[in-house]
């Protein structure tokens, strides 16, 4: 497991490392170590001022590394703001399963109110040397710079705009959480083993619906369902960003939808606790296309003929269509009472009519 620590300077990125290292026993790589380095042996005629020139010469050396620590199955932790946006397209899936990422940034309000505390902290971990340049303006500049940069290319963000040292150790025990999830792979590039910790994510929807919130187990997507409309999550349970590739990957699905589209793929997921009955009317829910419903009496129907019987009850079928832990990708929505009759939704009546009427739109093609 390599995890990527980036942000914008005093964000605490050096600190969120060593919380790690402490915690997992994960050696630890500081590319500003490097960038000393290769400076002081005369190896480059870059200065430590030229940021935007030292992410494109240190890159490609790190990236190499942390690709020869994967393949070699050695845990790392890399620190540094020389971190490409778009550092994602250069490693191939194989490698990113294996890597965590995370950008810290402070938000102007947080900087503008705490700025006194963050110069009085900035050498705690490592001593600066001349930091009379960080001003209130400019440090916010750098970390909107960061973020913006990284949200463009559809990472997360940690952001420290409350309680910097709280903000922190949240970030700290997920990560340590998810090194421990990814950690026992059956082989380099195998299967997940099972967390007993639920991975929890936000998704903002467009203002016509209520938010989601999506769950995995680490590996595949456990759960999707409207904000508000299901029981408090378990204890056990911790927010985290985008950078789950499961959640990645639900995030780009549910772009594509609220576009108007039928994204015309499923994410990976699991039915935790279904019956074979639930797994038999989610398939049948699945065949439904976009912009098309169809009733529960349609779906006794269907599954009765597979299942070469003379009949079944719709009432069953309502049941297990209600229990549908994961909406929208499981489209329970699409299925109506007889006659057409929008009847309950868990997801909220309100919900179900606007994704009716969304798809009945739009209806526009998968992309390709």
């Amino acid at each position: 497991m390599v995890i990527l620590i980036t942000g914008a300077s005093h964000t605490g990125k050096t600190l969120l490392a060593q919380h790690l290292l402490e915690k997992l026993h994960y050696p630890c790589f500081y590319i500003d170590h490097l960038k000393m380095g290769l400076i002081r042996s005369g190896n480059t005629a870059l200065t430590p001022e030229d940021d935007e020139a030292l992410t494109e010469y240190l890159w490609p050396i790190v990236r190499e590394m942390v690709k020869t620590a994967i393949e070699n199955r050695q845990n790392l932790i890399v620190e540094g703001c020389y971190i490409p946006f778009h550092w994602r397209k250069d490693f191939d899936e194989n490698y990113l399963r294996s890597i965590q990422f995370v950008c810290l940034a402070m938000s102007d309000t947080f900087i503008e109110t705490h700025f006194e505390e963050i110069k009085a902290h900035a050498s705690d971990i490592e001593a600066r040397i001349d930091d009379s340049s960080c001003t209130v303006r400019r440090l916010q500049a750098d970390n909107r710079a960061f973020a913006e940069g990284f949200q463009k290319s559809g990472e997360p963000i940690v952001w420290i705009d409350n309680d910097f040292e709280r903000d922190l150790q949240s970030s700290s025990r997920l990560h340590c959480e998810l090194a421990r999830i990814t950690h026992g792979k059956v082989s380099r590039y195998g299967k997940i083993k099972e967390s007993d910790m639920t991975l929890l994510h936000h998704y903002s929807t467009p203002s016509a619906f209520d938010d989601l919130v999506m769950s995995s187990d680490g590996e595949v997507l456990t759960g999707l369902w409207f904000e508000g409309t299901r029981l408090p999550p378990p204890k056990n349970s911790g927010m985290a960003g985008a950078f789950l590739p499961v959640f990645r990957e639900t995030c780009r699905w549910l772009d594509i939808y609220f576009s108007g589209r039928d994204p015309g793929y499923t994410p990976p997921y699991s039915l935790v606790g279904a019956t074979p009955f639930r797994e038999a009317v989610s398939r049948e829910m699945l065949k439904i296309p976009f912009g098309a419903t169809v009733t529960y009496g349609d779906i006794a129907v269907a599954i009765a003929k597979s299942r070469g019987l003379a009949k079944m009850s719709a009432q069953a079928v309502g049941q297990a269509v209600g229990w549908n832990p994961i909406c929208l990708i499981i489209p329970c929505h699409r299925v109506i009472g007889s006659g057409g009759a929008l009847t309950g939704y868990g997801g909220g009546l309100h919900n179900k009519v606007a994704l009716l009427e969304l798809e009945r739109s739009t209806g526009l093609p998968s992309p390709q």
